[in-house]
C-alpha cells in the first residue's frame, strides 16, 4: 500500500515539478513561455528515464524476496546436511539380527533441553508395540530418533542393516499433483502399478478415489483429516516397509474404522513390525506390547505397562 501510494503521488507531482521551479523566472520575465515548456519537456524525459526504479520497485521487491527465499532454502539444506551424522550413533546389527536395540539414549530438543532418557530398550521384529504418554513427553521424538532422522541427542541405536523404516505423521504431506502422485509420494511416478494403487486405496477405505488417479487437485484441501490419514496408510500398503511407525496416524478416524485399518495393515503387511503412538485405550488393545512414557527426574523414560502395574501398591 505504501509503495502504490508513493508511486501514484510521484506520478501526479512529477509533471508540475518543472513548472514550479521555472515559474519564478517566467514571472520575472527572465524566460519566455516556450523556454518554460522546453524545460518541462526535458525534465519529463529525464524523469521518465529515472523512474524505472520507482515504477518497477514492486517487481524488484518480488525478485529480492525470491532470492532471499532461495538463499534461506540453500542455507537450510546445508544445515540439514551438517546434521545428517549428528545425534545418537546408528549401528548396524550383526548379520541375522532382526531386533532394534536402544542403549543409553538421551534425546534433546533443538534448544538442547533434554526430554527423553532410555537406558535400554529392545524392540523385537513382528512384535507390535503401542507407545503412550502425556503430550510433550517426547513420543514423536523417540520415533524419529529410532528411524534415524533426529539429530539432537546421544546414545546408540542398533538396527538390522538395510532395514526399511517408514514414519507416518498425524498430518501427512500431500503434494499438489495427480492423485497417483499423491498416493505414491515420495516414490517417483511409475514405481507402482495402477492396479496396486487402486487396491491400496480400497484397503485404506477410500473406494471413492480409485477412479481419480489422473485427477490433479489440492488434495490436502479436498480431503478431510481422516481421509488424509487413510491416504498415508495407503502409501504404507504400497511401500511395505520392514518397520512402520504410526505417529497418531489414525487419530482423526473413529475407533471402529481405526480397528479395521489396523486389521488391514496386519493382513496386508505380515512382514512389517508396527509401532504406534496413541492416546486412546483402543489403540493399545490392538498391539501386543504397551510402552508408557513416564516422568522421572525431570525427564521422560520408557516403562513396560505391565511392569508399571506390577510395581504399584
Amino acid at each position: 500500500m505504501r509503495v502504490i501510494a508513493f508511486t501514484q503521488v510521484f506520478g501526479q507531482l512529477s509533471p508540475i515539478i518543472p513548472f514550479i521551479f521555472t515559474a519564478p523566472f517566467y514571472f520575472a520575465r527572465k524566460i519566455e513561455l516556450g523556454t518554460m515548456t522546453q524545460t518541462a519537456q526535458a525534465f519529463g524525459q529525464v524523469s521518465t528515464a529515472l523512474t524505472f526504479f520507482v515504477n518497477y520497485y514492486t517487481y524488484l521487491a518480488s525478485f529480492k524476496s525470491v532470492v532471499d527465499r532461495l538463499n534461506s532454502f540453500d542455507a537450510a539444506i546445508d544445515t540439514a546436511q551438517s546434521l545428517s551424522e549428528a545425534g545418537p550413533a546408528r549401528v548396524a546389527a550383526p548379520a541375522g539380527a532382526s531386533a532394534i536395540d536402544v542403549d543409553d539414549l538421551k534425546l534433546s530438543l533443538p534448544d538442547k533441553r533434554p526430554i527423553v532418557e532410555v537406558d535400554h530398550l529392545e524392540l523385537k521384529a513382528h512384535e507390535s508395540v503401542a507407545l503412550s504418554g502425556p503430550s510433550g513427553a517426547g513420543k514423536s521424538t523417540l520415533f524419529r530418533a529410532i528411524s534415524g532422522i533426529w539429530p539432537f541427542g546421544e546414545g546408540r541405536i542398533t538396527r538390522p542393516a538395510a532395514v526399511q523404516v517408514m514414519v507416518v505423521p498425524p498430518k501427512p504431506y500431500i503434494p499438489i499433483a495427480t492423485l497417483r502422485s499423491a498416493v505414491t509420494y515420495p516414490a517417483v511416478p511409475g514405481t507402482y502399478k495402477d492396479d496396486d494403487i487402486r487396491t491400496a486405496l480400497a484397503d485404506a477405505h477410500l473406494p471413492d478415489l480409485v477412479d481419480e488417479l489422473d485427477h490433479e487437485e489440492v488434495w490436502s484441501q479436498r480431503l478431510s483429516s481422516g481421509e488424509q490419514q487413510r491416504l498415508a496408510l495407503a502409501r504404507a500398503l504400497l511401500m511395505r516397509p520392514d518397520w512402520l511407525f504410526l505417529d497418531e496416524s489414525t487419530s482423526a478416524v473413529d475407533e471402529k474404522l481405526e480397528a479395521q485399518l489396523y486389521a488391514v495393515l496386519a493382513r496386508r503387511l505380515p512382514g512389517t513390525t508396527i509401532m504406534s503412538i496413541g492416546h486412546r485405550s483402543a489403540v493399545v488393545s490392538l498391539h501386543q506390547r504397551h510402552l508408557e512414557m513416564t516422568p522421572e527426574d525431570g525427564l521422560f523414560t520408557l516403562r513396560d505397562a505391565a511392569k508399571v502395574v506390577a510395581a504399584g501398591p
